[in-house]
């Protein structure tokens, strides 16, 4: 069905990334070969006459920037937060970044009263999984989340650099984050690391020590999950029995935890 944008209520697009690029190639096609795939619209439980977006909000935009008047529309027999679940499952677009997901998991969770083991089992993953994405949404200022759903940031860029440097202060986040918008670091640069000159502004003495505090911290959990690592992995070569299953899931465990904690530190400290 064909629908007019004042009909549209557009209330679910914080939950996507603003990502321009991939907006001007979606705008090239549909000038040349107009709309091929319509949204996707629930009827909106607050008014008869109007329809809340599930799927399609960069078509809408991009249909606006070209002037056009309506969008194609099919429309779920179903509700709002169902349909939100069943658009997840069914998403063939470009895989999104687990700051996404975790935005959709923290409104189910809070505005419709979804427990983890809930969604855990209308999206076919763990209640661990789960858990991880609402923990990055928790630890990342909104200021700055704010700033990656308008492009500023990069998804993969915020998960990578700035959500360890929340969870140790929310000040020294905010002071990366000015600089990656600054510089406009995106995915393909190694904002701390090697590829194009990126450089973080410089800063007073006092917030070098507190930045450099941030990471002696990070460092001394890698050291404490790498030693725990060392003398679990010692113990179970010591047995005269094979492994157990109880070991193995503890060595496993602690490498989980090693891994992005060393991965962290090695990119912060690359000259």
């Amino acid at each position: 069905m064909q629908l007019e944008f004042h009909q549209l209520d557009r209330r679910w697009e914080h939950l996507r990334v603003h990502q321009p690029r991939l907006q001007r190639r979606l705008l090239a096609s549909l000038a040349e070969s107009d709309q091929q795939t319509p949204i996707i619209v629930v009827v909106s439980p607050d008014h008869g006459d109007r329809y809340l977006v599930i799927d399609g909000h960069k078509r809408i935009a991009a249909l606006q920037q070209l002037g056009r008047d309506t969008v194609e529309a099919a429309v779920w027999a179903m509700s709002e937060a169902e349909a939100l679940l069943l658009d997840r499952t069914l998403r063939c677009s470009p895989r999104e970044s687990a700051l996404e997901q975790g935005w959709l998991l923290s409104e189910m969770e809070q505005r419709f009263g979804y427990s983890l083991e809930e969604l855990a089992r209308r999206l076919d993953r763990s209640a661990s999984w789960v858990s991880r994405r609402l923990a990055l949404v928790e630890w990342l200022p909104e200021t700055i989340q704010q700033q990656v759903r308008e492009g500023a940031i990069a998804a993969q860029v915020a998960m990578k650099y700035l959500v360890p440097v929340a969870r140790v202060s929310g000040e020294q986040c905010a002071q990366m984050a000015a600089a990656f918008v600054e510089q406009r670091c995106d995915t393909r640069q190694n904002p701390l690391g090697d590829g194009p000159a990126v450089h973080l502004p410089r800063l007073q003495s006092s917030q070098n020590q507190e930045i450099q505090g941030a990471l002696e911290q990070i460092e001394m959990r890698l050291l404490h999950d790498v030693g725990t690592l060392q003398q679990r992995y010692a113990r179970c070569c010591r047995m005269s029995t094979p492994m157990t299953r109880k070991a193995r899931k503890a060595r496993d465990k602690v490498r989980r935890r090693a891994a992005p904690r060393a991965a962290i530190w090695w990119s912060m400290t690359a000259k």
